[in-house]
């Protein structure tokens, strides 16, 4: 039994290494793709963006999303790119199944953002069904 644990342990100790380590990058990736698909919207297809209620980037905001001297961002954009980004993680509009770059980003990002919560819940189901004894 110790072999087994000790074991555990191990897998353990190198899912939480992973996961330090790994945190920020994958966060500033998935932003940046965020970004490029939000992007993407804004030059390539405008009416989308403007009904979509003109979301912003994380780190690329339109002329038209802020106000006071560029300080503040409209709350409106500030609630549509919230809304966008839980949308578009489950849902494809129909604009992006129209272009493909916008398609493949879309795919890149879900597949950033699945693939590291699927890490960090294995992590904890490790940790919680762990052997006792």
């Amino acid at each position: 039994m110790s072999a087994r644990w000790d074991f555990l342990f191990l897998i353990v100790t190198y899912l939480w290494i992973t996961i330090v380590v790994l945190h920020f990058p994958v966060a500033l990736v998935s932003l940046v793709l965020f970004d490029q698909i939000v992007r993407t919207e804004y030059f390539d297809h405008r009416s989308a963006w403007e009904a979509d209620g003109q979301p912003h980037g994380f780190f690329w905001v339109p002329s038209e999303c802020i106000f006071a001297a560029g300080l503040l961002v409209r709350f409106g954009s500030v609630v549509s790119h919230r809304q966008v980004w839980r949308s578009w993680l489950f849902s494809t509009p129909g604009w992006i199944n129209r272009d493909r770059r916008a398609r493949l980003i879309l795919r890149c990002w879900r597949g950033v953002v699945f693939g590291w919560l699927a890490l960090i819940v294995s992590f904890f189901l490790i940790l919680i069904f762990r052997p006792t004894g």
